[in-house]
Parts: structure tokens; sequence; C-alpha cells
């Protein structure tokens, strides 16, 4: 969990799973570097969205904020 108040806000609309590349799971999200997000919208079980790399506080909570948007359109 993120340290940062404002990021945990945001972050409680989200399921979280923590994975590393020695988690089967991984290979079938194509993941190839760490950190990587990857968003699934279980209504139509597919990805939505997909951020690789580090992001501060401020990007992250602005990047979830439109993964949100985008989720409610």
């Amino acid at each position: 969990m993120h340290s940062n108040t404002d990021v945990q806000k945001v972050l409680a609309n989200f399921i979280l799973v923590k994975t590393g590349f020695d988690n089967p799971e991984v290979k079938d999200m194509a993941v190839k570097f760490i950190p990587t997000m990857v968003f699934y919208d279980a209504a139509v079980s597919r990805e939505v969205g997909r951020h690789v790399g580090f992001l501060k506080a401020e990007q992250l909570i602005i990047y979830l904020n439109n993964m949100l948007a985008q989720a409610k359109s």
C-alpha cells in the first residue's frame, strides 16, 4: 500500500494484486518490466489500461483518476 493518504483514497477504488516475475499470472498478462500496472474491466473481461514505470504520488493520483473517469464513461 502507498504511504501517501491521497493516493490511498484513490486506490480504494481498485483491487490491488501484487505480483512478481515468479508468479505464473505475469506470463498471462505479458508483464515484462516492474513496476507495471494493468487495469482490467471485470464487466467485459479485458484489459482497459496499462502503465509501465514509476509514477510520483501526484502523477499516480492523476493517472488513477483518469482510469476511473474512463471506466464511468
